[in-house]
């Protein structure tokens, strides 16, 4: 309900929003990216790769800083992982992820069109990784090499807090495995392992107000 209401509308406008600060700060000389010596094409690919990798900087500190983490915690509650699962987040979860992104996008100054791609592309991949689907292993681990698969996401929602802290890219798993924090497979298996919280397991009818609530209660 909370991904329904509040989420999925955002889930459109904060790319829009990111689109317009990349055009605001085009004509901007202090840009990073905004350099007339850079071909074109570089700074597309440029762009890819930095916003992806601010995203998971983002996703870390969401779960090393406890203060974050207690916003946080609403996206890692749903005890079964599909795909509405990758709207379910905190508001404040998203008005904190949207205006540091806002603010990198402005520093950067990106092309406007490369902006617009990847949104397109995250939107889409969170539902992709957020799904109830899974490959054959051989396909899985090909597809790993450039893309966050289903299977590979899926572990860092288990229900055991070292596996939680795996698997943070959004879009590209090269993060994860340059900085040591790709986990191929849960310690239970895929089939065996639980999704969401400890604390929340069997809590299934945890409505908009409880989720609103959550990041403030002490107690679960």
């Amino acid at each position: 309900m909370l991904g329904l209401l509040v989420n999925s509308p955002a889930n459109w406008i904060y790319p829009a929003t990111a689109v317009a600060v990349a055009v605001a700060v085009s004509g901007s000389s202090y840009g990073l990216l905004n350099r007339p010596w850079l071909p074109f094409w570089l700074r597309c690919i440029a762009s890819f790769l930095l916003l992806d990798l601010m995203r998971y900087v983002q996703h870390r500190l969401y779960h090393a800083i406890p203060l974050l983490w207690r916003i946080h915690r609403v996206h890692h509650s749903d005890p079964d992982l599909d795909c509405s699962s990758g709207f379910l987040f905190h508001p404040g979860e998203y008005l904190l992820t949207q205006g540091s992104y806002l603010a990198v996008v402005a520093i950067l100054a990106p092309p406007p069109v490369a902006v617009a791609a990847l949104e397109f592309i995250v939107i889409a991949q969170n539902v992709f990784t957020h799904g109830n689907i899974s490959f054959p292993l051989p396909v899985d681990m090909l597809l790993r090499r450039v893309w966050i698969t289903p299977d590979m996401h899926r572990i860092h929602h288990s229900s055991e807090v070292p596996e939680q802290n795996t698997n943070f890219g959004t879009v590209f798993p090269w993060w994860d495995l340059l900085f040591r924090t790709y986990l191929r497979d849960p310690a239970a298996g895929q089939h065996a392992m639980t999704v969401g919280l400890r604390e929340l397991q069997g809590q299934r009818s945890l409505n908009i107000f409880r989720m609103l609530a959550l990041p403030f209660r002490n107690r679960l």
